[in-house]
């Protein structure tokens, strides 16, 4: 009997178990924070002049959402709100936030690892246990039977998306049964993005990197 979870798979989760462990992060943490508005778990509220650069997250309810990565950023979210110095506002400040993610991943790749790769993990369609294999590998990470199953069923769906390679996130989205927000909110959550998750320091492995395409979708 198959051990794997039959929930269906967050954005988040589904894309790292397509992509593997070289997902980029960013990419990542935006889509989490993407399927995190749109089912409810929070919504953005417009800062002073309702400025795009202004929105921030409004923290709602943990019943909304069930897959560990955005229950994880509801607890973030909710952190930096209770830390404000303003009670009478109704958001998380969105340095607060940064500081509560910081303090708890310190990167978007180790909320990928995580929370992303943990919930994969604990679901059966990953593991994360060194094989012989895995000498030469940075983490130990395989997709296990069953997640070569989801992996190989999400492929044959998200392929006869003509969207899927341009726009991963409403793909994503729509595969879920989620309604596909307007362009200000993808543009507003990539912004949030960006004031949340502390920069990375590219290159440090010697191996050349560089940063990411954007994650807007």
């Amino acid at each position: 009997m198959s051990s794997a979870s039959t929930a269906p798979l967050s954005a988040p989760e589904a894309m790292v178990l397509i992509e593997g462990p070289r997902a980029d992060p960013h990419k990542i943490v935006f889509l989490a924070l993407l399927e995190l508005v749109v089912r409810g778990g929070a919504r953005l509220a417009g800062g002073p002049e309702d400025k795009l650069s202004d929105r921030r997250l409004m923290p709602r309810e943990h019943g909304r959402v069930g897959a560990r990565p955005l229950v994880a950023l509801v607890d973030v979210i909710d952190e930096g709100m209770a830390r404000s110095p303003q009670r009478s506002i109704a958001f998380a400040p969105t340095r607060l936030v940064r500081e509560a993610f910081a303090v708890r991943w310190g990167t978007a790749e180790a909320f990928v690892r995580m929370e992303v790769w943990g919930g994969l993990e604990a679901r059966g369609f990953v593991s994360t246990r060194e094989r012989d294999l895995d000498v030469f590998a940075v983490y130990p990470w395989h997709r296990t039977a069953e997640g070569d199953l989801e992996c190989a069923r999400l492929h044959a769906i998200l392929e006869r998306s003509p969207d899927w390679q341009s726009a991963p996130g409403t793909t994503l989205l729509e595969l879920s049964g989620l309604a596909v927000p307007s362009d200000d909110v993808f543009d507003a959550i990539d912004e949030l993005e960006d004031g949340i998750t502390p920069p990375d320091i590219w290159g440090d492995d010697g191996d050349g990197s560089s940063p990411p395409p954007s994650t807007s979708d």
